[in-house]
Parts: C-alpha cells; structure tokens; sequence
C-alpha cells in the first residue's frame, strides 16, 4: 500500500518525526514545571505552618494580656467609684493606673475616665469597647493568620499548577504513543488518521501549557 503512496508515505514519516520531537521537548518541560510548581507548594506550605504557628502564640499572648487588663480593670473601677464625688481618681485608683497598668492599655483607660463614665450614660462600660483600646499581639495574630491564608491559597494553586503540567505530560506521552505506532500501520489512510490523533493531542498539549504560569 506504502508503495502506492510514496510521496505521501515520505511526508507522513517526517509528519511523525516532527510530532514525536515535539513531544519529548513538551514532556520535559511540562515534567520540569510540574516539579518545580511541587517545590513551590512544599515551601508555601511550610510557610503558612509556621505563620500559623506563629500566629498561634501571639494570640495566645494577646489573651494573656487581655485578661490581665481586665483584671486591672476590675480592681481599678473598684477604686475609681470608691469616690465618685472626689472630682478626680481616688489615690487607689493612681497607684493602680500608674503602677499596675500596661502602656498599651492606658490611653483606653485614661480615654474611658475621661468621658464620664459613672455619670455619663453615652460613655462605654468598659475601656475596652473604646477605639484607643489595642493590643499589638492580637493585631499581628491577625496579620499573621491572614499571611497564613494567602500563603496555604497560593499553595493550593501551586499543586492545581502542577498537577495541570503533569495532565500535559500525559498528552504529550500520548503524541508518543500515536507516533510511535503510526509507521506500523501499511495502510496510508490508517496511519494518517493515527497521525491526526498524534496531532490533537500536540495541540491540546500545547494550549495547556501555553495557558499555565512558568516557575
């Protein structure tokens, strides 16, 4: 049949060549990406484990430092309404403002006495409700969580990445195969449509790693 067909069965052989070459180069690099993206996602992952741990112990110091301010708080109001009417804190309530109180959490509280607040019925109850009142611990817990999430999200579509480079390596193995076998075929219109599939494949190959981000 080959014979009937010589120019035909010459460019079908080339044909084969070019798509099996092709082929080897895509299943490389489509196999280097997909490698590399996996290190990418290893290492995001690792991150954001450690920004989670990370943010683990500064809210648990954050909880320690609030509970102790409300404890101070709670010992302070106590001193404070000792004397309502003394136009200005008690010595007890200084001493505790002065000595037992963190410097991060006395503006709120100088803030929450100056409003008023045991005659002020639009001042808070607690200092802690006021906008003065900030606990660094707890804002980096947060910023730490949320570097966390970004990190374990760009991980996931690190492995979603490499995963999409191995399905390309897939269709790249399939180009080899159709190739491969193509020249077994003696009759022309048989290994061209074999051919035809090779080629899909390339092209499907192809777009799918022309779409995906390089590492």
């Amino acid at each position: 049949m080959n014979e009937e067909h010589p120019e035909l069965t010459h460019w079908l052989e080339i044909l084969a060549a070019a798509l099996m070459a092709l082929a080897v180069v895509g299943s490389a690099f489509s196999a280097w990406q997909a490698t590399r993206w996996g290190g990418e996602q290893s290492t995001l992952f690792a991150e954001a484990s450690s920004l989670r741990a990370q943010s683990n112990r500064a809210t648990t110091a954050a909880g320690q430092q609030i509970s102790y301010d409300a404890i101070i708080f709670a010992q302070f109001a106590i001193a404070f309404t000792q004397d309502a009417l003394s136009g200005g804190l008690p010595p007890e309530a200084t001493t505790l403002s002065e000595l037992l109180v963190r410097d991060e959490f006395r503006p709120a509280l100088e803030a929450w006495t100056e409003l008023d607040p045991l005659n002020n019925p639009d001042a808070p109850r607690t200092p802690f409700d006021l906008e003065e009142y900030r606990n660094a611990n707890l804002d980096e817990g947060e910023r730490l969580s949320q570097l966390a999430e970004a990190n374990l999200d760009e991980g996931k579509q690190a492995n979603q990445n490499s995963d999409d480079f191995i399905l390309a390596v897939v269709f790249f193995a399939s180009v080899l195969f159709f190739g491969g076998i193509a020249p077994k075929f003696r009759a022309i219109y048989v290994r061209a449509v074999v051919l035809v599939l090779a080629s899909a494949g390339l092209g499907f190959a192809a777009w799918q790693i022309a779409t995906l981000p390089y590492q």
